[in-house]
């Protein structure tokens, strides 16, 4: 059918992949069609495609397969190992948007936090700076500031560097209001420690120090 020519057309000009991409927009959007979900993920795989296309297929399966998660774990695990090429990270955001907590633990998160590929591209992070901070439970986030320290300076170096201050930052303030009266100094001090290298590579903004600051002086 017209559908399956268009999923396995061998052409990648710019003409059948407009095409290609208005078609997966309609799929968002519209009712459940068994047969396409093998090509979704064959086009989400495939760096051949515009990067848009590729997003728009992930969009269209979670829109058409809400329920199979479980299918998109390979493709998680073939990013992070870098078998799979998502030069902007937008795969991997949305990736980890659906599947954490449900299929990626707190105890796993940081491994999927990856260094920038190409300084040229934007890298979409909105799930480290805005649904991880959020979306952590209480104990979560003390184990995850406990990973953060574990992981140290040499780690956190690799990492975008707005991205490792935004984060940290947050899940830092968020720790000190929540647990911050109830763990041991020694656990209290390594959670402070946690944007402190020996180059100052990254430190965090005048307003986090400050909210810090407000807090131990509380």
């Amino acid at each position: 059918n017209e559908l399956s020519e268009v999923f396995n057309s061998q052409s990648r000009s710019n003409g059948e992949q407009f095409l290609l991409y208005c078609l997966l927009k309609g799929l968002s959007c519209s009712e459940s069609i068994a047969e396409i979900k093998a090509s979704l993920l064959t086009i989400m795989r495939d760096n051949s495609y515009w990067e848009e296309i590729r997003t728009n297929a992930l969009d269209a399966f979670l829109h058409q397969y809400p329920a199979d998660l479980d299918s998109l774990l390979p493709l998680t695990e073939d990013i992070r190992q870098g078998t799979i090429e998502d030069t902007e990270n937008s795969l991997m955001d949305i990736l980890l948007d659906k599947l954490f907590p449900l299929k990626i633990a707190a105890s796993n998160i940081f491994q999927y936090l990856l260094p920038p590929k190409n300084n040229r591209f934007i890298s979409y992070h909105n799930f480290w700076r805005t649904v991880l901070p959020e979306r952590l439970t209480e104990i979560d986030l003390a184990a995850v500031l406990d990973q953060l320290f574990e992981l140290g300076s040499d780690f956190l170096e690799l990492m975008p560097h707005d991205v490792v201050v935004d984060t940290a930052g947050q899940l830092l303030i968020r720790g000190l209001q929540v647990h911050g009266l109830n763990i041991s100094s020694e656990r209290l001090y390594r959670w402070l420690s946690i944007d402190i290298d020996q180059y100052d590579n990254y430190k965090f903004p005048e307003e986090r120090c400050q909210q810090i600051h407000t807090w131990l002086d509380s």
